[in-house]
């Protein structure tokens, strides 16, 4: 039996999550993208001191990139900028309340989904895969 490519594996299982999250969303009418998500949840999760530079590392994308969804998503009123009081340059990222709203619906729906990834699977094997990952992670350290 011929082995499979680790990294077609990989890129076919994020393709695979991301399409059921855009169906998930879309069947629920919550009009936002992955992106959107992981964006709202950073921002949710450091009560209010993000930055758009701040996000640039963990949303892997570039700053004008970044720019063009958090002014989508300003014009659809899920976060306003607000400037900082000791340098004009600053803006933080603050949730308004439908992105409050969304945010504390992901976080819920978040427990849903990972029950459904996860059914079906043991601890022993949780604990083998979540081990490989952070194997992978190292490797990748030293590309």
């Amino acid at each position: 039996m011929d082995k499979k490519s680790l990294i077609h594996e990989i890129k076919v299982i994020d393709g695979d999550i991301f399409r059921a999250i855009c169906n998930r969303y879309k069947r629920m009418n919550v009009d936002i993208t992955p992106m959107h998500a992981k964006i709202l949840m950073t921002i949710y999760k450091s009560e209010g001191k993000v930055c758009q530079k701040d996000l640039e590392g963990p949303m892997s994308c570039n700053k004008s990139t970044l720019s063009s969804i958090i002014s989508t998503m300003e014009k659809n009123n899920l976060l306003t900028r607000k400037a900082c009081d000791t340098d004009s340059r600053i803006n933080y990222l603050l949730l308004t309340d439908k992105g409050l709203e969304i945010a504390d619906f992901l976080k819920e729906d978040r427990t849903y989904m990972e029950g459904i990834l996860s059914e079906g699977i043991s601890e022993q094997e949780y604990t083998t895969f979540v081990n490989v990952i952070e194997k992978i992670r190292k490797n990748l350290e030293r590309i």
